[in-house]
């Protein structure tokens, strides 16, 4: 009982010692403990790697605030000195796996004991053009793990959609010796020119088109941004907010391209002469 009793005490106090804290410490007194204790002992600097290893530690179960919740329990157990452990073996183990102790073969079963504990995942951003989206890229990134910068090779699909999210098992932090290298998460951004967005999976594209223009009809020279460009007829009459549909010159959806869309801006043209502008009252009065 002795024994058992010396653990609980170090299971709830550690942490905070290690980080030099109260338990009534903020998350932003956390935090800051967490910075300067990391840069004293940070390996990189010199400085001592086991103690590096606790202070992590430390930071990340209280930075946490469900593992924090659950650390500051004083009373994990139903019934600490009364009528025994009310408690399974198994969740006993599990519960202080999650603060780094092991334990050997005098808890629960072989499965049970493997540890899931590893490093942590990374997420970095990266941007593409339209014209990269309908291929698929191979990219060498620079990653920022614990032991400094790293070079990774990934592949982001063809037709991926924007803002999305791609995990790369294994290439993340691998800080820790004898843990499984965390994930890496890559947050893919397309690169819209000024006059294009994205709606619905479709690219909508403004194009501005004098009032004039749109009464009479014209070709224009449309530059789609994916580093095609081509001619497209507006017809006559055509109104403010118009939308033309290109088929097949848009973003890659399984294996084929969905569509373009031209929306219409007009533009009221400026500083005509008077002979001009008594044109075109001429044209309107004969309408």
């Amino acid at each position: 009982m002795t024994a058992c009793l010396f653990h609980l005490i170090i299971y709830e106090m550690t942490h905070y010692q290690t980080l030099g804290l109260e338990k009534t410490a903020t998350q932003e007194d956390i935090k800051r403990a967490y910075r300067r204790l990391a840069s004293k002992y940070h390996p990189d600097k010199g400085g001592d790697t086991a103690k590096f290893q606790e202070i992590q530690t430390a930071y990340d179960t209280l930075s946490d605030p469900e593992k924090r919740q659950a650390y500051d329990n004083p009373n994990p157990f139903t019934d600490r000195f009364g009528g025994g452990w009310q408690s399974s073996a198994q969740n006993v183990e599990d519960l202080f796996r999650n603060f780094g102790f092991r334990f050997g073969d005098g808890f629960a079963n072989q499965q049970t004991r493997r540890s899931t504990r590893r490093n942590q995942d990374l997420r970095v951003t990266v941007q593409i053009t339209l014209a990269e989206s309908l291929v698929k890229q191979a990219k060498t990134l620079s990653v920022k793990t614990k032991k400094g910068r790293e070079t990774v090779s990934i592949t982001i699909p063809e037709g991926i959609p924007n803002n999305s999210t791609i995990k790369y098992a294994g290439l993340g932090d691998n800080f820790f010796e004898g843990l499984p290298r965390g994930d890496l998460y890559v947050i893919v951004l397309i690169d819209l020119p000024n006059n294009t967005e994205i709606r619905n999976d479709e690219i909508y594209q403004t194009v501005e088109l004098d009032v004039l223009d749109a009464i009479t009809g014209k070709d224009i020279l449309v530059d789609t941004g994916f580093n095609e460009s081509f001619h497209v007829s507006v017809p006559a009459g055509t109104q403010h907010g118009h939308k033309l549909r290109i088929k097949g010159k848009g973003l890659m959806h399984n294996g084929s391209r969905g569509n373009l869309y031209l929306e219409i801006k007009l533009s009221v043209p400026k500083n005509l002469s008077a002979d001009k502008i008594a044109l075109i009252n001429q044209i309107k009065n004969g309408i």
